[in-house]
């Protein structure tokens, strides 16, 4: 490991700059991660399990409200259905609006609505549809919102992105790799003269290697202490501004910091890319050396 420190400290700008831009190729893809994976617990704030709305007539009472809902609830599909009476549903909208409404029983315009929770397995575009007209055909109900399609575009948006994130990521570790490469392979044909004697005496060439990866090593786990610290800077900085909007829509939803278990991935993943780096451009080299190049 001490050899590995002199090739760090010996080519000290070329591998700085190798660190730096190695850091900032592992912060980007993590700092999206992280959150990626905070967003997943907002959407569950949200209520991620889709529900049907159905508005009654405005002829229904609460009697022929609690009818219905006991026979939505019959249906096989149907987990439960819940009844809100016009005054919750108008309080739900006044609050929601930022108005204090004081009215008295019979001055309402609205109706009663159930809202109806429909079984997880049997949850899909087809049981909704066929559920949906199911609903409609009851006497009583005037009509009714699925909250499906949101759902499925949420999902498929959120899968685009994940994929998306996923080429990103392997598209800049590639990157990383190769930096470490290049960096390795300029220490290799700086020391030739060194591993020409070396293998005069007969150094195999993993005791040739072993220095260089282990200058791989500590370009990664510094390139990836340096994203660690830049990632966890990035969600200081956007602390405050998304929390304001998310007590602006009533969410106690906050970011946080990369837990103990992420960093530490991170830290052996950039590690991970020096080495492997470290031994691409090492081994190229000594090939180059070889015949000449």
């Amino acid at each position: 490991m001490r050899a590995g420190w002199r090739q760090l400290c010996d080519n000290g700008l070329a591998n700085g700059v190798g660190m730096l831009v190695m850091a900032i190729a592992l912060a980007l893809p993590a700092t999206l991660f992280s959150l990626f994976e905070q967003h997943r617990s907002l959407v569950a704030d949200w209520g991620e399990d889709p529900g049907m709305t159905v508005f009654l007539d405005s002829g229904v009472d609460a009697a022929g409200a609690s009818a219905l809902a006991e026979t939505i609830s019959g249906f096989d599909t149907v987990d439960s259905a819940l009844i809100v009476p016009p005054e919750r549903a108008y309080a739900e909208v006044a609050a929601s609006l930022g108005l204090e409404v004081t009215t008295t029983e019979g001055e309402i315009p609205l109706p009663f609505t159930l809202v109806v929770e429909p079984r997880p397995a049997a949850w899909n575009t087809v049981h909704a549809e066929q559920l949906a007209e199911r609903i409609r055909a009851l006497p009583g109900v005037e009509d009714l919102v699925v909250d499906l399609a949101w759902v499925e575009r949420l999902a498929a948006l959120t899968a685009l992105a994940e994929r998306g994130l996923w080429v990103l990521t392997i598209g800049l570790l590639g990157g990383a790799t190769l930096i470490v490469g290049n960096t390795i392979r300029a220490a290799v044909h700086q020391y030739a003269h060194e591993i020409e004697v070396q293998e005069l005496v007969g150094a195999t060439d993993a005791y040739i290697r072993r220095p260089f990866l282990y200058s791989g090593v500590l370009q990664g786990a510094l390139a990836g202490a340096l994203a660690v610290i830049g990632v966890d800077a990035v969600m200081l900085a956007l602390g405050a501004p998304i929390a304001a909007l998310a007590d602006a829509y009533g969410s106690s939803f906050r970011l946080e910091s990369l837990d103990p278990g992420f960093t530490g991935g991170l830290l052996l993943l950039a590690a991970g890319v020096g080495w492997i780096g470290a031994w691409i451009g090492t081994t190229r080299s000594l090939v180059r050396l070889r015949h000449g190049g």
